[in-house]
């Protein structure tokens, strides 16, 4: 994500009235005081300097049933891929007792082992650790890092935690692990983001006490005892495999297994002291089917020799991992003369699914949590293919494949990672990849189609490099090629810049039960003028195959009906009985690849049930809501003063995904309201009307995370010891400006020093620009100091542009920020057009900067800006760059429309809120003191 659109207005956050001095939250006294340098926040992604390529990890365990505790070793081997001086991975309520490095001096190349001190500790709720080291390791160098820590076992079903069930009157304890969807790092120091991939070699250490086994995602290598008091376990070494992937359990089992067949072997461990082995049959000859199957459907060889199976008694989900499956007992251990229907159902799902996933958990390469998704989609669409002649069925019993069952109504799952939308920038739950995989297989309409696209996507997996195996396929899609021709793959997934995506509108006459759907096409861009049409959707357009999920909820918000359909037509009717107190929602898990739109009442109806009901309504629901109506506002299918009501409640939110969809959309009308004389009433509603004080002085997320905290406070009254803190960062980082700024602060001071600092610490900063070698770098730099208000910086951005100081890429990265500065917009466009041909002629050979070179176009102001666009020199538009310029020239003119048709009637009601807020509040509304009786 760019720091430009990182760093969005956070001043909803803030009262014009009220300072924030985040350091009075007790938690953040450790993290943000002397010792902060040293530790970061988790509100970023690792930085990919570094790489972790294996993990030598041992654990030592004391008993079983008794002890909380454990001890802990891991050697991480980590390549340096971008030259730097500091590591950062995950941790999370961990005792680090030492840490030691060890690398070749730079210099001389002797080895350098070096013991990081204890400043480097964390605090309670941190999930960064944050080493600097003494030299600054050169790209492709190798660095080994040593940690002993103590860890406790987790009270919750999550990380590495005891488990205990009773089985004739004796209490049987395990442990188990649970690393999804971002807990390994409650278990050991590790790199836990999907993307990093690396081998794990396992060593544990079990009190001879127990009878207790380990049981991993590898084979048992060897075993041995240890001074007469521990058995250590050592396990082959994993394939590499994100941490999140990796299964642990420490269990009293039982062995069942049969011999090899066709060189794998599928084994049964129950943890239940019963002989159960008349019970396993059934599990083991499916599993032994599936895998025949899916090698045959999938024309790729099983991945594995062997396939582990815990059969436990106390779990209640699905545990699939690459070479380890953990089930529950009673779905696993069945008597083929007496299963039945509902257990067969249980049973075969869940092994399809877990089968399945050992192809495509093996060879995905996960760059975002977009693509975990992917994964975990592609697996349940793979398992709903299974065949019924392809199993051992018993009796009379049958198995139906559930495509739509399967499909629709189990995914997404409703664990999902707090930060992970902020990671990718992902502006709804639904628009992450996976959801785009079920809403793409819905339109192959025929299941070869279907069963084809699954079978290269798995092939492309297997020899795939560099993530991108998905999109690669999609470009094969004749159902999607259109519009991949027409918008390009970059844009392809994202709602505001992609044509011909549904819409459905909803209707319910008044005192009936019968819904009216109506599909039309989200257009936020105009279609092209008439002498072009690259943006006109084809005549022979069919409607989408959509799959329309119904909510029906009861006055407490407890969704009593949740149920899913396919339908393709423009319009249709569906009967659905409510009581007179209940409410409904369409897509409201946003599973479906649409947005919805509602009338009027139910809009409001919505409205009242989000203030009344926060916490009992999905996060889900509370990001469809808002993230459709502001859209639908934003393409004008809707009117703010609706849009608005649906952010009454968000005084009352706490979900950092919910958060960052709101915000996305409020900064779109912030920049459009900057120049408005309404711009202060636009604040002071925000800062007054949505969020209560009280969620200030509470250890919510944006207090643990400092590069939030930046734009929680950015628009406010900035505390002054904020101000200091981040001019103290800067001043640090002068004196020696080849060192880097904290990770973590970087943004925040640059940004700061940019907007509000003395022209020789601004120079510094442009200095360090134009004279780095770093790419990343470079580009970051110049993105700051483009959003400058002051002419004369600005001004010397533009020359630098021209002057031989940027390079192509910089021109490009620079656009964007220069077009959202909407205090010196005029003066930029007047140098683009004077100087367009020698700019373009920098970016024209590198297609990957075109979007961002255009981006400028699509933010000029005025009712003629598309035609002064156009003026522009011609060969833009008989070029290569063609569809990019059309692109922008497209979004500019639906901007234009915004304003003439939804800018004045948000003016009048921004007056007309605020006057009778003012009023009601006895208060002047520029300068608004909050108090209890004014929070609606």
């Amino acid at each position: 994500m760019s720091v430009s659109s990182f760093l969005l207005p956070f001043w909803l956050l803030i009262s014009l009235s009220v300072n924030i001095c985040l350091s009075s939250v007790p938690e953040m006294d450790n993290c943000i005081g002397n010792n902060y340098p040293t530790r970061v926040y988790n509100s970023m992604w690792l930085p990919y300097n570094i790489t972790a390529e294996k993990y030598v990890l041992e654990l030592r365990f004391g008993r079983i049933h008794t002890n909380s505790r454990y001890i802990g070793r891991v050697e991480m081997y980590l390549k340096v891929t971008k030259a730097t001086d500091t590591v950062l991975f995950h941790m999370r309520y961990l005792n680090i007792v030492t840490v030691t490095a060890h690398y070749r001096d730079p210099g001389n190349g002797s080895h350098v082992s070096y013991t990081i001190g204890q400043q480097n500790r964390g605090c309670n709720g941190i999930d960064l650790y944050y080493i600097t080291l003494p030299d600054r390791l050169s790209e492709n160098s190798n660095l080994r890092i040593r940690i002993n820590f103590r860890g406790r076992l987790n009270a919750k079903p999550v990380g590495l935690y005891r488990s205990s069930f009773a089985e004739n009157g004796t209490n049987r304890h395990m442990l188990l692990s649970r690393m999804w969807p971002e807990n390994a790092r409650e278990v050991f120091p590790c790199f836990d983001e999907a993307r990093f991939k690396a081998s794990v070699s396992l060593s544990v250490d079990i009190n001879l006490l127990d009878n207790h086994k380990p049981l991993f995602n590898s084979e048992l290598k060897e075993e041995e005892v240890l001074q007469n008091t521990y058995r250590r376990y050592t396990f082959h070494d994993t394939i590499e495999l994100s941490t999140y992937q990796l299964l642990f359990a420490c269990v009293e089992s039982t062995l069942y297994s049969r011999p090899p067949r066709n060189g794998k072997q599928v084994r049964i461990h129950s943890a239940l002291s019963s002989n159960v082995e008349d019970k396993t049959n059934l599990a083991i000859e499916n599993a032994h089917r599936l895998i025949h199957f899916y090698e045959g459907f999938l024309n790729v060889t099983f991945p594995y020799t062997h396939i582990d199976i815990l059969a436990v008694p106390n779990l209640d989900e699905i545990r699939r991992a690459p070479g380890l499956i953990a089930l529950p007992s009673h779905w696993v251990l069945l008597d083929t003369n007496t299963a039945t229907q509902k257990q067969l159902d249980r049973l075969i799902p869940a092994l399809s699914e877990a089968i399945a996933y050992q192809w495509f958990g093996t060879y995905a390469k996960i760059w975002t949590w977009g693509g975990l998704w992917q994964i975990e989609s592609f697996t349940e669409l793979a398992a709903s293919y299974v065949p019924p002649g392809a199993l051992e069925l018993p009796r009379e019993l049958t198995y139906n494949k559930r495509l739509e069952a399967l499909a629709w109504s189990s995914w997404p799952r409703t664990v999902y990672p707090r930060s992970a939308s902020v990671y990718d920038g992902e502006k709804r739950y639904a628009l992450t990849v996976g959801a785009s995989v079920l809403q793409m297989m819905v339109q192959l309409e025929s299941e070869p189609d279907q069963r084809l696209f699954l079978r290269n996507y798995v092939g492309l997996l297997k020899s795939d490099t560099t993530g991108q195996a998905y999109d690669h396929l999609l470009s094969s899609l004749p159902t999607l090629k259109w519009m991949l021709d027409t918008m390009g793959e970059d844009d392809f997934f994202t709602w505001l810049s992609s044509p011909g995506y549904p819409v459905v509108s909803i209707k319910r006459p008044e005192g009936t039960d019968v819904f009216n759907f109506k599909q039309e096409r989200f257009l936020l861009y105009d279609p092209g003028d008439d002498h072009d049409t690259s943006f006109d959707l084809p005549d022979s357009y069919e409607p989408w195959r959509i799959v329309i999920s119904y909510s029906i909820f009861n006055s407490d918000g407890i969704d009593r009906l949740n149920s899913a359909e396919i339908w393709s037509g423009w319009e249709w009717n569906e009967t659905r009985a409510m009581k007179a107190d209940e409410w409904f929602a369409f897509n409201a898990m946003g599973k479906g690849f649409y947005r919805v739109n509602y009338e009027e009442s139910n809009w409001l109806r919505l409205s009242e049930h989000l203030v009344a009901n926060t916490e009992a309504l999905p996060f889900q629901l509370r990001q469809v809501l808002l993230d459709d109506a502001f859209s639908l506002a934003r393409a004008r299918l809707l009117n703010y003063r609706l849009a608005f009501k649906m952010i009454r409640y968000l005084s009352r939110e706490t979900d950092l995904r919910v958060w960052t969809i709101a915000l996305d959309h409020l900064d779109f009308i912030d920049e459009r309201l900057q120049l408005e004389e309404e711009y202060d009433l636009f604040k002071a509603y925000l800062q007054n009307r949505l969020v209560h004080p009280k969620l200030r002085v509470i250890g919510w997320w944006p207090v643990r995370q400092f590069e939030l905290q930046h734009r929680l406070i950015k628009f406010g009254r900035k505390p002054q010891w904020y101000k200091d803190f981040l001019q103290s960062k800067f001043d640090e980082w002068k004196v020696d400006t080849t060192s880097q700024l904290p990770q973590n602060v970087r943004p925040a001071v640059l940004d700061y020093v940019v907007q509000n600092g003395v022209h020789e610490d601004w120079s510094i900063i442009f200095d360090r620009a134009v004279s780095s070698s770093d790419v990343d770098e470079r580009s970051e730099l110049f993105r700051i100091l483009a959003k400058s208000n002051n002419l004369t910086r600005v001004q010397r951005v533009l020359n630098a542009m021209v002057d031989g100081s940027m390079t192509g890429a910089d021109v490009a990265e620079v656009m964007p920020p220069l077009g959202a500065n909407a205090f010196r917009r005029n003066t930029t466009w007047n140098f683009i057009k004077s100087h367009f041909n020698s700019l373009y002629s920098m970016v024209q050979d590198s297609p990957n900067a075109w979007p961002k070179f255009f981006d400028f176009i699509a933010h000029l102001d005025g009712e003629n800006s598309d035609q002064e666009a156009n003026t522009l020199p011609g060969a833009i538009r008989g070029g290569p760059a063609r569809r990019h310029f059309k692109r922008a020239v497209a979004e500019l003119r639906s901007n234009v429309k915004w304003r003439s048709e939804q800018l004045d009637d948000l003016k009048d009601w921004l007056r007309e809120t605020m006057q009778s807020w003012a009023s009601n509040c006895q208060s002047s509304v520029n300068v608004p003191a909050p108090s209890g009786s004014c929070w609606r």
